[in-house]
C-alpha cells in the first residue's frame, strides 16, 4: 500500500514540472503593456529593443495597436522592433501583408510597395508601374499589396534612374520603398528601393493602406482591410 503512495505521488510530481516551467515560460513572454511599463520605468531605447530582440513575445501588431504604443511613449526605434520580433513574422489576419505572407498561391508572387511617412512630402504622389502597367499613384505614409504572376517583372516609377527587375517566385513577398528624389519638389520623383523583408516588413506595417483614388490597377492591388484616410 505505501508502495502504491510513493508511486502516485512521484507521477503527481513529474506531471507538476512540466506546468510549472510552461508557467514561467509564459511568464516571461513579453506583451505590448510590458513594454509600455518598461518605457515608463524610464529604461533607455537601446535596452528595451534588446529585450524585445532576445525575449519571446506574443505582440500586437495590428494598426490600432501601434497607434497605442505612440501614444504610450514607445518610441519609433522600440516600435520597429516589436514589428519585426519573430513571433510577429505571422502579420495580423486581415491586412494586406497577412496576404502576401500566409495561405499564398503558389503561382503568385506578391510585391509590397510603400512609402514611409515623411514631413515635407505630402504634395506629390509618384506613379508606380509594373511591367509598363500604371499601377498606383502612392502618397505620403501609404502602402498597397500587389499579386503578380511568378517569373520576371520590372517596377518602375516616374523617377527612370530606379527600375527594379525582380525574377518573382512563388508565395514570395517583394518590398518597395519610395522615397522622393532629392531637388524634385514641388514637382516630385519617387526613388524605387527593394529592401530586405526583415527591414520592408516592419517598415511596410508602419504605413496605412493608400486610398481608393490613388488606385489605378485596382484589379490586382490585393484588399487592404485597414480603414485609409481620407484625404490626400
Amino acid at each position: 500500500m505505501k508502495f502504491v503512495c510513493w508511486i502516485s505521488i512521484l507521477v503527481l510530481m513529474l506531471g507538476a514540472a512540466p506546468a510549472r516551467s510552461a508557467a514561467q515560460g509564459s511568464k516571461d513572454t513579453l506583451t505590448n503593456q510590458d513594454v509600455v511599463d518598461l518605457v515608463k520605468t524610464g529604461l533607455s531605447d537601446d535596452i528595451i529593443v534588446a529585450k524585445v530582440k532576445s525575449s519571446p513575445g506574443k505582440f500586437d501588431t495590428s494598426t490600432a495597436a501601434l497607434k497605442d504604443l505612440k501614444a504610450a511613449g514607445v518610441s519609433d526605434a522600440v516600435i520597429l522592433a516589436i514589428v519585426q520580433a519573430p513571433s510577429n513574422w505571422a502579420v495580423p489576419a486581415g491586412t494586406a501583408d497577412a496576404k502576401a505572407t500566409t495561405g499564398s498561391n503558389s503561382n503568385f508572387a506578391h510585391v509590397l510597395i510603400y512609402r514611409p511617412h515623411l514631413v515635407p512630402g505630402g504634395g506629390f504622389y509618384p506613379s508606380i508601374s509594373i511591367d509598363d502597367k500604371p499601377i498606383v499613384r502612392i502618397s505620403n505614409g501609404k502602402r498597397c499589396s500587389v499579386k503578380v504572376s511568378v517569373g520576371h517583372h520590372e517596377i518602375k516609377s516616374d523617377d527612370k534612374t530606379s527600375m527594379i527587375s525582380i525574377d518573382a517566385k512563388g508565395g514570395q513577398d517583394y518590398y518597395i520603398s519610395v522615397q522622393e528624389v532629392p531637388g524634385t519638389f514641388p514637382k516630385g520623383k519617387g526613388k524605387l528601393t527593394l529592401v530586405a523583408p526583415e527591414q520592408g516588413r516592419g517598415e511596410y506595417q508602419l504605413t496605412g493602406p493608400v486610398q481608393d483614388e490613388r488606385k489605378i490597377a485596382k484589379d490586382i492591388i490585393e484588399p487592404d482591410t485597414d480603414t485609409a484616410d481620407s484625404g490626400k
